[in-house]
């Protein structure tokens, strides 16, 4: 099970690994390093993962859609 290391902050690093774990999803993996770099706080992890959420359901890919949805507030949040 791959681990990938794309954020400083270890809990939401921890968090932007959950939909990446089976390791299959190139596609996916790739959209989340592409966008990991504009996080750099709560207010930019809310507006990437919910910009990634927006642009999955207009997609109508709607699994995709549902996991950014779900990841909008990290772990260290909670």
């Amino acid at each position: 099970m791959p681990y990938f290391h794309m954020l400083p902050d270890a809990g939401m690093n921890y968090t932007l690994n959950r939909p990446l774990l089976d390791g299959t999803s190139q596609a996916r993996i790739k959209e989340i390093g592409a966008v990991a770099p504009q996080i750099k706080d709560y207010e930019s992890w809310h507006a990437v993962w919910m910009g990634l959420a927006k642009r999955a359901e207009s997609e109508k890919r709607w699994l995709d859609a549902a996991d950014s949805d779900t990841l909008i507030w990290p772990t260290s949040m909670l």
